[in-house]
């Protein structure tokens, strides 16, 4: 696995407004593959919070579960960009990430821009972009572009630099897997929603996300 990117030979027979289509498609079903559901702040049953009384979360039908990238071969540009809109990305020794579209007179035009610089910070992104650097499954970790196992009893934490990206997945979805479903959604929800506020909104964000498990 994983996605090498858009077929660039297709893209050069396509006029401005269909790239540009194509480009609009593609953003909102990546949206879809992170985007989660909240409660109403008007059904949570708490009153008195500042900038989210009228907080409803968009997308009700859209992700609500972990998602996670098993990353077992290139995955660039296009393809990066798709891992980047998971929770989780593992990377196994195939492995090979990068958004190099600088060096084929473009940017990464899926969210790669904006993905990438809230998971490593704004200077890093920019190196990563305007150099084109392709990264081993080693250097993407040592970066925090994929993840590490944690809390491992079996060894599985020292074999993550030979396991393949899809092995680590799956031990992770393992460990996942007997936590409390709706505590898991919540949690997700949380973060995600709160790490594009500031941190009195998003604290009622989180309040709102612990009423509806009581």
């Amino acid at each position: 696995m994983f996605c090498a990117g858009a077929d660039l030979k297709e893209r050069a027979t396509m006029t401005h407004a269909q790239v540009s289509r194509f480009l609009y498609d593609l953003k909102q079903t990546f949206r879809e593959i992170e985007a989660s559901t909240a409660p109403n702040a008007n059904q949570s049953g708490i009153s008195g919070t500042r900038s989210v009384d009228s907080f409803t979360f968009a997308r009700s039908d859209t992700l609500k579960i972990p998602t996670v990238a098993a990353i077992d071969g290139p995955s660039l540009g296009g393809g990066l960009e798709i891992a980047l809109c998971c929770d989780f990305r593992f990377a196994g020794p195939r492995a090979v990430v990068g958004l190099p579209e600088a060096s084929l007179a473009i940017i990464p035009g899926a969210g790669g821009t904006q993905r990438l610089t809230r998971i490593v910070g704004p200077s890093l992104a920019k190196q990563l972009i305007f150099t084109a650097a392709r990264l081993d499954h080693a250097q993407a970790r040592r970066l925090g572009i994929v993840n590490s196992l944690i809390n491992t009893d079996d060894g599985a934490e020292d074999r993550a630099t030979s396991a393949s990206g899809l092995d680590q997945a799956m031990h992770l979805a393992r460990q996942i897997l007997p936590q409390a479903p709706l505590a898991v959604q919540m949690s997700k929800k949380a973060i995600d929603e709160g790490l594009v506020r500031d941190i009195g909104s998003a604290l009622e964000i989180e309040q709102l996300c612990y009423a509806q498990l009581l």
